[in-house]
């Protein structure tokens, strides 16, 4: 003989289970997510610093590189720093180029999006 109510707190039971698993789940989609958009940023971030340090090494080619700059996003220095795209900028792109004879240069590119302090996602560093 069944007692009554057993069905429904079997029920509630399962649904508790199954409560539980959803919200797993979509809390693993959640993290996956928001590591996949950080992923695809330094992406960008590395691709931009790359092309800027190709540029800067064609320009140490050609004799034109001019020393100076700095890497404070706060404080950007005038001619070492580009905003990207130039309207509505997403990206905040500085260089610092140092030495006389053999010349070390730093590319940071920081992400400017939502963010009250500019966020540092890459850095290169390279001497030529």
């Amino acid at each position: 003989m069944r007692v009554r109510g057993y069905a429904l707190i079997e029920s509630l039971l399962a649904s508790v289970i199954l409560a539980t698993g959803l919200l797993l789940a979509v809390s693993v989609f959640c993290v996956s997510a928001r590591a996949s958009w950080h992923n695809r940023q330094r992406a960008v971030a590395t691709m931009l610093a790359r092309d800027k340090m190709e540029e800067l090494r064609q320009s140490a080619t050609a004799g034109r590189l001019m020393i100076g700059g700095g890497l404070d996003p706060l404080h950007p220095i005038s001619g070492f720093h580009e905003f990207i795209p130039p309207f509505h900028a997403t990206h905040l792109r500085l260089w610092e180029i140092r030495g006389t004879g053999f010349q070390t240069v730093t590319v940071a590119v920081f992400e400017l999006s939502g963010t009250t302090k500019p966020v540092e996602l890459d850095r290169l560093s390279s001497g030529w």
